[in-house]
């Protein structure tokens, strides 16, 4: 789907299916309305999309999240935020758990950046940062 259609049809198809798997309500929405990017920002954004999502299904016991895709001023900003337990970030990784380091490296390698914002009780937001080079802006 990502390389048909490209990356607002599949994060829709992803959200959609997620939905449908988790029963945990999903709003997506994304801007400009024209938005397409070119590998490897789309690819990175998916995969990251995709594995958030993956987080909140196995550990948020969330009922509502929210995506966002923005592309301006030179980058692509994905954010996800749960209305989940949340969680405390000093807290051990659980074994063979690498959902956030995996997020961190798929932005590092494009020189983006991640911010979790996060407590117990309070749901998780994750925020992806990704500059786009000057072929790849919208």
């Amino acid at each position: 789907i990502l390389d048909d259609l490209g990356l607002i049809p599949a994060a829709e198809w992803l959200v959609q299916n997620f939905t449908q798997r988790t029963a945990i309500d999903c709003e997506f929405s994304f801007d400009p309305p024209g938005l397409e990017l070119q590998d490897p920002h789309s690819t990175a954004i998916f995969r990251i999309l995709q594995e958030s999502l993956t987080n909140v299904a196995r550990h948020a016991q969330a009922s509502r999240v929210s995506v966002t895709i923005d592309a301006n001023d030179g980058e692509i900003m994905l954010r996800v935020r749960d209305n989940g337990r949340g969680f405390e970030l000093g807290d051990p990784r659980k074994p063979n758990s690498f959902g956030l380091v995996g997020l961190s490296e798929r932005a590092y390698l494009l020189d983006g950046e991640i911010s979790v914002d996060t407590a117990p009780g309070k749901g998780t937001l994750i925020e992806v940062r990704i500059p786009l080079s000057a072929a790849a802006a919208p």
